[in-house]
């Protein structure tokens, strides 16, 4: 009978040794095991798919008996724990858990680019976590070189060399805690102090873009501020420790010159409502600003809510006035403006275009069966002049136009005696603007 276990054991072995199977030697079934499915979080908060462990487990005689067999196959090892279906390599090497199952789809979460919990690095003496990349297996390393702790499939969980285990070593990957680095994310010529993270590993070095010089380091800060003659751009800083690299973007100098400015809602709007505006190359650093004014009217916009994220600024502007407006923006940071050199709002054109607010009131009078149109007195010089030609189009509830007329001036009456009484969308356009409000007609 001992004969017999132990062909299964050379057998399994072979087959762990060359490919990716956690199957134990032995000759002993299998228990009958129950899991939930549940979610867990790496260090970063990328949601892991697990599953606990909720009931099936093997003999004691089982349990003695494989650790006998790996004891007797390696001189070297160091059991720590028993045989169990509760835990798996991975969940003891990544999640610290002695209760759930991680499988290799899953695992990666921990590095990925996504992630970033841990980054791999080249050297092996300042890794705490090792992944077998093909061979799927995962361990953690200790404080004697080459040596690690990980749990053999659904056997024991021993303390051995890298080289005394089931697991071939040709695809090893080496990885720690993803140090970060804190600071400003503009950097002006007095300089900004930056921090990396105590975890980073001894002897890293700081690194630096080439518009940027590096100044004083104290413990895990270091000082950088920009280089003479840098022009305004984007830069960086990072640490550099066992062949890898942990960087923070940042930006040098005064932040650059705003390239587009348009407005959500179109070339137009109606006054007492607000209009969402949008800039181009305004970076997460800076803060926006914007400016809404007639000349001829005096009067402005309200600007309220205006942030920068990513490579775009955003603003809100209420119009509570008819008028004429010309629109512009800025961005400023730290380190200084661009106000003396503002986007203008320009619709595609050469130079800034008029962003038109109206306003204009309808109504049905009975006695005349004619829809009254008023255009608002502050525009009877712009939108509604009496130059201006307006196109006016009756809709039904189907969306069918039931009349389509031209008029001009800045008051007009559109008849509707052929129209029966009911709601209507009442659609008036100069040829650049167009805006329509609904009616109701009762007689």
């Amino acid at each position: 009978m001992k004969s017999i276990k132990y062909i299964l054991f050379l057998i399994t072995l072979l087959y762990k040794t060359g490919a990716n199977a956690q199957q134990p030697a032995h000759s002993y079934p299998e228990p009958s095991t129950t899991t939930n499915v549940i979610t867990i979080y790496t260090p970063n908060n990328t949601p892991v798919t697990a599953y606990e462990w909720a009931s099936g487990e093997w003999t004691e005689e089982y349990k003695d008996s494989i650790k006998s067999y790996w004891l007797n196959a390696y001189n070297s090892i160091t059991f720590i724990d028993e045989a169990t279906c509760k835990y798996n390599c991975h969940a003891y090497a990544w999640a610290g858990r002695t209760n759930i199952m991680i499988y290799m789809d899953q695992v990666t979460k921990y590095w990925s680019p996504l992630d970033k919990s841990y980054i791999e690095v080249s050297d092996p003496s300042i890794a705490t976590h090792v992944y077998y990349g093909v061979r799927d297996h995962s361990a953690k390393t200790t404080a004697t070189s080459n040596y690690f702790e990980s749990k053999w499939g659904p056997d024991c969980l021993f303390y051995h060399h890298k080289d005394d285990s089931p697991y071939l070593t040709d695809d090893l990957h080496y990885y720690v805690r993803t140090p970060t680095i804190t600071g400003a994310k503009v950097v002006c010529t007095s300089g900004t102090q930056f921090t990396v993270s105590s975890n980073v590993p001894s002897g890293y070095t700081w690194t630096c873009s080439s518009n940027l010089t590096a100044g004083a380091a104290s413990g895990y800060s270091k000082t950088f501020s920009a280089a003479n003659g840098s022009v305004s751009a984007a830069g960086w800083v990072a640490v550099n420790f066992g062949g890898a690299t942990v960087k923070y973007d940042v930006w040098v100098g005064a932040p650059p010159a705003l390239t587009d400015i348009y407005s959500e809602n179109g070339t137009y709007c109606e006054a007492g409502t607000y209009t969402d505006w949008i800039v181009s190359n305004c970076s997460s650093s800076s803060n926006v600003y914007f400016s809404a004014y007639d000349n001829e009217e005096g009067v402005s916009g309200d600007i309220i809510n205006t942030w920068c994220s990513g490579n775009y600024g955003y603003g809100s502007i209420y119009f509570s006035e008819p008028g004429n407006y010309y629109v512009s923006a800025w961005s400023s940071n730290a380190c200084g403006n661009n106000s003396s050199n503002p986007i203008w709002y320009s619709h595609g054109n050469p130079n800034p275009y008029i962003f038109r607010v109206y306003s204009y009131s309808l109504s049905f009078n009975p006695k005349t069966n004619e829809i009254e149109i008023e255009f608002d007195s502050g525009q009877s010089a712009k939108s509604a002049s009496a130059n201006n030609q307006f196109t006016v189009t009756i809709l039904d509830n189907n969306n069918t136009a039931r009349s389509q007329n031209s008029y001009s001036g800045k008051n007009f009456a559109v008849p509707v005696s052929s129209l029966s009484d009911g709601t209507y969308d009442v659609k008036i356009s100069d040829g650049n603007m167009t805006a329509t409000k609904q009616l109701v007609i009762k007689r």
